[in-house]
């Protein structure tokens, strides 16, 4: 399944990928661009939709983590160009880890999809949550979204 993305460019390499819709995460992109009064400039976003023995590898290559993962984002350019696209980042999302977790958790996939990849696009923009202030700022800028979007906050029990 392809779409035409004015933002993401998706390398799928898992067939259980085949059959998700992940067109929609274009205007997820734009939400968060306009949050941030970035929606006038350039960018790219390389969207890796994968398993998980090889988000497992760039765990470990990239984090020194030697066991899967539901999402890791690798951060490029933030710089603002309103005539060349620009690579911000790229995003890998493990598609059997996500979906273990969204089953574990009573969550709609789609919804949990939607939330790493808001997590993800977080970090491409330069948040993190290494300290506890840093988590409760990324945490509720999540939750903003995915209010936004009508999705559930996944933060409460």
């Amino acid at each position: 399944m392809e779409y035409p993305s004015r933002y993401i460019d998706v390398l799928i390499d898992d067939d259980s990928w085949s059959d998700f819709d992940y067109s929609y995460l274009d205007n997820i992109t734009l939400m968060i661009f306009k949050h941030f009064g970035y929606e006038e400039y350039l960018f790219e976003v390389c969207l890796y939709l994968t398993d998980n023995d090889k988000i497992q590898k760039l765990n470990l290559k990239y984090r020194g983590k030697d066991t899967p993962t539901n999402v890791l984002s690798f951060e490029g350019d933030l710089e603002f160009s309103k005539e060349t696209p620009v690579l911000l980042g790229s995003i890998a999302i493990a598609y059997k880890y996500s979906f273990d977790e969204a089953k574990a958790s009573n969550i709609a996939f789609k919804d949990h999809i939607t939330h790493l990849f808001i997590h993800g696009m977080l970090h491409l923009l330069g948040y993190d949550h290494i300290k506890d202030s840093d988590f409760e700022k990324m945490k509720s800028l999540e939750v903003l979204f995915l209010n936004q979007l009508n999705i559930k906050n996944p933060y409460e029990e």
